[in-house]
């Protein structure tokens, strides 16, 4: 098997991040086109993640203490879209506690996570996926990213106005989530964070709600503690929605621990864009 074809690397970067100096993933290594899965879990030691493959659609790098930078390779679309294999995948992006991160890896970590969202999104509007794509990235703070989310809150719920439709065409409105919560001595495999929204039309004439749930389980195979304030970055299939002329959005966020406790996030953030929806073909007969 040669290097190209390498899909999924887990634990081996982590042998050699077991000592007590700290070290760096080679490079070379993660630069491999069809690599999809990457797992550093607890690899204590390391310090660097540089140049990830744009389009990695699962990495765990959980309690990497030490872990300061993350870095991703150029961004180009259609280098995206040709490596890019999400058909039956939740997308995750974990670092739980890695609480050494600087600045610019965070700014990292959410552009290249609206960039996944972008794609899924685009994917499931011309009904690609075999069923609805998900995408769920965790890392230590407390700011939304303002530059990645236009309509924010120090609060658990936001309103916002949706932009007419210019075009003559229909078009899907694309929601992504980010929230702050404080995980201390939470287990998140025992954890649901939950969006309820209502779309509005002109003078409430038509109205649509749903409900998305984001469930920790599916992301975390172990039961595992959280110290202080994280960031979540969360999109899905049924965070995409039919324009019926909709105006505003309505937004509340909770999170239930252990099915019975809700609890309020500290902040919120949403990102609403638009995607057009593709003509359907033309009968020849």
């Amino acid at each position: 098997m040669g290097f190209s074809s390498i899909q999924k690397l887990q634990c081996n970067i982590a042998l050699f991040c077991s000592g007590e100096t700290t070290v760096d993933a080679p490079s070379p290594i993660l630069r491999f086109k069809s690599l999809g899965c990457l797992t550093v879990h607890e690899c204590n030691s390391l310090k660097l993640l540089s140049e990830l493959p744009p389009y990695l659609r699962q990495l765990d790098a959980n309690y990497c203490l030490s872990l300061e930078e993350v870095s991703f390779s150029a961004q180009h679309q259609d280098l995206y879209d040709l490596h890019s294999s999400f058909d039956n995948f939740d997308c995750y992006m974990l670092f739980n506690n890695c609480f050494s991160l600087n600045q610019d890896s965070i700014d990292n970590i959410s552009a290249n996570a609206m960039l996944k969202i972008r794609f899924l999104a685009k994917k499931w509007v011309s009904k690609y996926h075999l069923r609805p794509p998900v995408f769920y990235s965790c890392f230590p703070g407390n700011e939304i990213p303002s530059n990645k989310f236009e309509y924010q809150s120090n609060h658990s719920s936001l309103t916002l106005k949706i932009a007419p439709n210019g075009c003559n065409g229909s078009r899907f409105l694309v929601f992504s989530i980010c929230l702050v919560a404080d995980l201390t001595e939470l287990l998140l495999d025992s954890s649901e964070f939950i969006c309820e929204c209502q779309l509005t039309a002109a003078s409430g004439a038509r109205h649509e709600k749903f409900k998305s749930v984001w469930q920790g389980k599916q992301y975390h195979s172990a039961s595992m503690g959280f110290m202080g304030d994280h960031v979540l970055i969360l999109f899905g299939g049924d965070m995409v929605k039919k324009d019926k002329g909709y105006e505003q959005a309505s937004f509340e966020f909770y999170l239930k621990y252990l099915g019975e406790e809700n609890m309020k996030v500290k902040k919120c953030g949403v990102d609403v864009s638009y995607v057009d929806e593709e003509p359907k073909p033309q009968s020849t007969t």
